[in-house]
């Protein structure tokens, strides 16, 4: 059996380890430890009262003799050393737990070394001053606040891995200023995420809902498109009315002017005085609205569109019309529809563009493969590779540095373009007809 010595404070750790709970520890509790009362600096106290009014056990009151300021005066039998006094002064005057006891000498204090600390927690769980040991957020550590901490020296006598010593104030100071540092930058990010978040997540909700109202007033049932023109024979820099309707060899496309109807509704949505500039700039990456159909009429299960899928997401249970999975797996890519000789899949995509700073709405309906070029911006990719990851046919890869796509492989689905945090990946046909 294992046999303890004095050396033992309790730490617990072998206890922890033990994979048969063979170890246990009977715990006799000594009386706590008093630390320090606060210290009061009567030549930067202000007589404000901040203190009087925070202390719970009344032991704080104003005082003034014949050769004295108006000054807080702590008495020491009331005081239960919480620290609230601390806390409330806004001249900094009170100070606690800094009167140093006789053993330290030349003005040292208690330090954490992070390095050697291995987060055991031994130190929290013995301080007996309330406050003088924290965990930090970032590194999940504990370290000591000088001006709380009593030096009653428990802690360092505990550390298991000797991490706990003294060092000089100036050093301790700076050590924990620099933690808190951390902490209060590391909150600020979190609080300005948090608020970043919502209010991204705010207009993404007012713009799918604009796109949707947009949506729902044009319908290509509504139009003749034998007498539209070709969108390979638009010239370049072409004057849109405010309904242009385009075709080409496998797709109908709805072109809208929604300039002044996107500014008006977004600065009443929001609540902002945003300018064209700006609306632009919102609606430049927003992603597209997609969606695929299956006319069931027309679908007498060949499974054709089964053998062409590169994500697998099309079942089929004939006779009855297959079954296309949109939540999960199917990237919209259209060689589903390409391959359909009974045009029995349709794929639709709806978005925004600009063109001379108007904003143009698009709703295009696609019968076939979608066709574009990928191009990826290099200055703007982070190599995070994401887009080869999910790329669904492998068609990206890193060489010497950069995101290539492998044009033959690539299918245009724009699935790359829709996950790229930076926005680097864009199908570039779908801009160059404006």
């Amino acid at each position: 059996f294992i046999k303890l010595d004095e050396h033992c404070f309790g730490c617990v750790l072998c206890t922890n380890a033990c994979p048969y709970d063979a170890i246990h520890i009977k715990k006799t509790l000594s009386e706590p430890i008093r630390e320090n009362i606060p210290n009061i600096n009567k030549k930067l106290c202000r007589a404000c009262g901040a203190c009087v009014n925070a202390c719970k056990s009344g032991a704080i009151h104003l005082r003034s003799t014949g050769g004295e300021e108006m000054h807080s005066e702590i008495d020491e039998d009331k005081c239960i050393r919480c620290g609230y006094c601390f806390r409330s002064c806004p001249t900094d005057a009170i100070k606690y737990g800094e009167i140093l006891p006789k053993t330290v000498k030349e003005g040292k204090t208690l330090c954490i070394d992070q390095d050697e600390c291995i987060g055991c927690m031994t130190c929290t769980r013995i301080c007996p001053s309330k406050g003088a040991i924290d965990v930090g957020k970032i590194n999940k550590l504990p370290f000591i606040d000088p001006a709380y901490c009593a030096r009653c020296e428990e802690c360092m006598h505990a550390c298991p891995t000797y991490a706990i010593d003294y060092v000089e104030r100036e050093e301790a100071f700076e050590s924990f200023n620099k933690i808190k540092t951390l902490e209060i930058a590391s909150e600020i990010i979190d609080r300005d995420i948090h608020n970043i978040s919502k209010g991204v997540t705010n207009i993404d909700n007012v713009i799918v809902k604009l796109l949707n109202d947009i949506s729902a007033d044009y319908h290509f049932e509504d139009f003749d498109y034998e007498k539209s023109m070709d969108i390979r024979d638009v010239p370049r820099g072409m004057e849109f009315s405010d309904v242009e309707i385009f075709t080409c060899t496998n797709c109908r496309s709805i072109v809208v002017n929604v300039t002044d109807f996107l500014n008006e509704r977004l600065n009443a949505q929001l609540k902002k005085d945003l300018d064209v500039v700006k609306v632009l700039d919102l609606v430049e990456f927003f992603p597209p609205s997609l969606g695929i159909e299956v006319v069931d009429e027309n679908c007498i299960s060949c499974g054709l569109c089964v053998d062409v899928c590169p994500t697998e997401s099309i079942s089929l249970d004939g006779p009855n019309p297959i079954l296309i999975d949109t939540d999960n797996s199917c990237v919209y890519c259209g060689l589903c529809a390409e391959s359909c000789n009974f045009e029995a899949i349709k794929l639709k995509e709806e978005f925004f563009t600009n063109r001379n700073h108007e904003i143009f709405f698009i709703k295009r309906d696609l019968r076939g493969r979608r066709k574009g070029t990928v191009e990826i911006n290099h200055h703007a990719c982070q190599l995070c590779e994401v887009c080869v990851k999910n790329c669904p046919v492998d068609a990206l890869s890193v060489e010497d540095g950069k995101v290539v796509v492998n044009h033959d492989d690539c299918i245009s689905c724009r699935n790359c373009e829709g996950i790229c945090p930076v926005n680097a990946a864009r199908v570039s046909t779908i801009w160059q007809f404006l």
